[in-house]
Formats: C-alpha cells, structure tokens, sequence
C-alpha cells in the first residue's frame, strides 16, 4: 500500500508477474487473485500464473499488460459482497479489452473460502479443476444481470435491456459482441436488429472535421491488406487527373471538431504515405465507395491516387511538381515536409490498412444514415454491420 512515485504506478503492476513469466515463456492463462498471500500459497501448490494487483482494483492498464503475455485471463475471488463487486468491475474494464480470440473468465469462490485455503485443503488439481469449469465473460455477464431483475415479467425483461446495452457497447466490434447480442434478444424476447441499432448508432459517429491536423504522431495501422475491391477507373483528359463523375453524397454529416487526432487526421495519414512511397500505391485499389466518403481533403487523396495509377514511376518531386499550382498546393506540400517514421518498404501493409480504414469510416456513415431513417431496409442494415465487423478486424 505504498503511494504512487514517479517509478511506481499501482494501477499498472502486478504482483507475481514477473514470476510467473520466468517460470513459464508461453503462459496458457493466468488468474487474478485479491491477495498477495493467495499468489504465494497457489505458486507452492504448483500454479505459478497467479498474480494480484497493488491494493488496487483491477485496471484495464492491468488487463492489457496480461494479455500481452496470454490469451485468457481467470479472475478469481472470494463469493462474498466485496469479492462480487470486485468481480463485477474487472468485469467492466475487461468488456473494451474482449476482442476476438481473446478469453475472460470468472471464478467465484464460496462465501469465506479464498484461493489460499482452498488450494492447501484441497490440492492442485481440485483448484484448477474449478479454473477449467468457471463461466466466461459471457456467462458471468447475464448471470449477474439477470440476478437484479424478473426476466419472467415484460418490465424485468426491459429492465434487463436497459441495463445491459450500455456494457454491450463497450465491447469492440466483432463475434463476441454479435452473440452477447444475440443472447440479449433471446432472453428479453426483442429480435437482434432492435437491440443492434443503438450500438451502432453509438459505434459510428460523425468522422468529419474541418481543421489542418498534424500527423506526425502517425505511426501506423498494424493489420493485413484490405480485402479485395472493385479497380478504380478514372479517365484522364487534358494535362491533369480527373476521374469518372463522382455520385452526390447520400448526405453531408455535421462538421465535428472535436473528435480524436487518429479519427480527423486518416485523410492526411494516407496521402503522406502515398507522397513518401508513392510506388507502394501501384498494387493497391481504392473501394469505389470511397468517392462518396464525406471527409476533409479526400478529394484530394483521390485525385492524388488516380495520378500515381496513371503515372507509376511518378517520383515524390513529380508528385509536388504538378501540384505546385493547384488550390491544395499548400496541404500537399505540408503534408510532404513531415518526417515519416517508417522505412518505404514498410508502407505498403499500412496504405493497404489506410485504405481499409477509410472503407470502415464510410460503412459507418451509411449505418449512420440507415438509423436515422428509422432501418427501414434491414437487409441492407445487416449487411453493412457484417461489412463492419470484417473490416474492424
């Protein structure tokens, strides 16, 4: 219970750890206990994955520093009040943290037993016995929920509802939420596109902005190429690019400045790699939606793509050289003067990431757009969330 210094920031550390990654370099899971001295017995009965935090409750902070050295995590606490709602906030800050792949779990213990007399009554293989059965995140989740109100009544069941959404929201895009999704609706009776609407609503906010922003911070977007889309065919007329006649947009989304730099700043974040490398763009295509993408300067990233496809030896002095008397000459040649942090050859995975990215932003808009006119066409609306879910991978 030492305070927070300068070196020591108790909401990060965990007790154990650094033991249990010298006894073992591939960890299968590991369990999150409330005392140090529970740490202690199951380490001399033959569990050396047990850690704890610092006097503190257990932080998202702690949670992703565990799943960087395994894929499931085992919360484990006394069946008292204090060890439930403990258990209920590591809960909460786990549910941001549940992507795909990942597994949390949950043992509670009976009331005034805890891990350290337990595994000396009953022995390594009655502990981790328990560990093997305990419920998952899933399980855990609508078992405590469900504990609050009468799912055998309409109002229990709405109540149920109410009560969950705002968790389910926190919960990254992907399989798990789907089902938890669709766990919900059967238990409350409500089909899964009623209760599907208002996460997306909460998912896809407006992603426009009306600033200049620095993305010299931009350090990459770290996944696989996009999948496969129709090729981008503008025809060129005359000394410079242009292309086929862009549709109207649907509609424009208000201007927001107040989202995150990574949100405003994908625009810039992708015509600076295609200006730094611009003979990575040669094997990649551009989804034909995103010429209806309502985002600042990507009008200019279209345009500016479209040339280094006509033009593929185009080197980055080239590049300027054509630009030099157009009205974004000068967000051109901002974006050209800042240092890039990653070598030529390495640009090529995250254009291609970019690119998926910006795909993402406009599934979003048309979720927008879908909900604010009240889904009528839900075939449509579940087809973009599937879209979004591939490309939040």
């Amino acid at each position: 219970n030492s305070p927070e210094t300068p070196v020591f920031h108790k909401g990060r550390e965990l007790y154990g750890l650094y033991e249990a990654r010298q006894a073992s370099n591939k960890i299968r899971r590991f369990v999150v206990v409330e005392g140090y001295m529970d740490v202690i017995a199951l380490a001399q009965f033959g569990i050396p994955y047990a850690v704890a935090t610092l006097g503190t409750a257990t932080s998202r902070d702690h949670i992703e520093t565990l799943f960087r050295h395994s894929e499931e995590l085992i919360f484990c606490f006394d069946g008292d009040e204090a060890g439930r709602r403990a258990a209920w906030r590591a809960l909460e800050n786990a549910l941001p943290t549940a992507r795909d792949g990942r597994q949390i779990k949950f043992l509670l213990l009976p009331e005034g037993e805890d891990p350290d007399t337990l595994v000396r009554q009953n022995g390594k293989d009655y502990f981790e016995g328990l560990l093997d059965e305990c419920d998952t995140l899933s399980e855990y989740f609508f078992k405590h929920l469900a504990a609050e109100v009468d799912t055998r009544t309409m109002d229990g069941r709405a109540r149920l509802a109410s009560l969950a959404k705002p968790h389910l929201e926190q919960l990254p895009a992907g399989v798990l939420q789907q089902l938890m999704l669709k766990r919900l609706g059967e238990i409350t009776e409500l089909e899964d596109i009623q209760l599907a609407a208002p996460l997306a609503a909460k998912a896809a906010p407006p992603r426009q902005a009306d600033e200049f922003a620095d993305y010299s911070e931009f350090e990459g977007l770290h996944s696989d190429q996009p999948p496969p889309y129709h090729d981008y065919d503008g025809e060129s007329t005359g000394s410079g690019p242009s292309r086929s006649p862009r549709p109207k947009p649907v509609r424009r989304q208000a201007l927001d400045k107040n989202k995150k730099r990574d949100e405003i700043s994908l625009v810039d974040a992708t015509i600076r790699m295609l200006l730094n490398a611009p003979r990575q763009a040669t094997g990649l295509t551009l989804p034909d939606e995103l010429q209806q993408l309502q985002l600042p300067r990507m009008e200019t990233l279209l345009e500016l793509f479209e040339f280094i496809k006509q033009k593929p030896d185009a080197s980055t002095a080239a590049i300027l050289g054509h630009w030099q008397n157009r009205d974004d000459s000068d967000t051109i040649f901002k974006l050209a003067a800042k240092e890039f942090l990653l070598p030529n050859d390495e640009q090529g995975p995250e254009l291609g990431d970019a690119i998926r990215r910006l795909y993402l932003q406009k599934v979003e808009q048309d979720l927008d757009q879908i909900i604010a006119e009240g889904v009528k066409d839900k075939t449509r609306f579940k087809e973009l969330l599937h879209l979004q879910k591939e490309l939040s991978k």
